[in-house]
């Protein structure tokens, strides 16, 4: 899921969720549910996330090959 893969991206960073947050503009606890799949997560969203973690959207797809899984 986009979710969890946004969500590990942020733990290998090693960034904190309340920088995530304040970065994009999110309360914590909304946050919080996105990232733990409790609430979904709008493309709109998905493009937030992607200009702070400066990734392209296609590096969080649900049609990633195998080396991902790998992780």
């Amino acid at each position: 899921m986009v979710y969890e893969r946004v969500a590990r991206e942020i733990r290998k960073r090693k960034i904190a969720q309340k920088a995530v947050a304040e970065g994009i503009g999110m309360s914590q606890g909304k946050l919080s549910l996105t990232l733990s799949g409790k609430r979904k997560m709008s493309p709109e969203e998905l493009f937030v996330f992607c200009r702070y973690l400066d990734c392209d959207p296609n590096y969080f797809s649900d049609d990633l090959g195998p080396e991902e899984e790998k992780e």
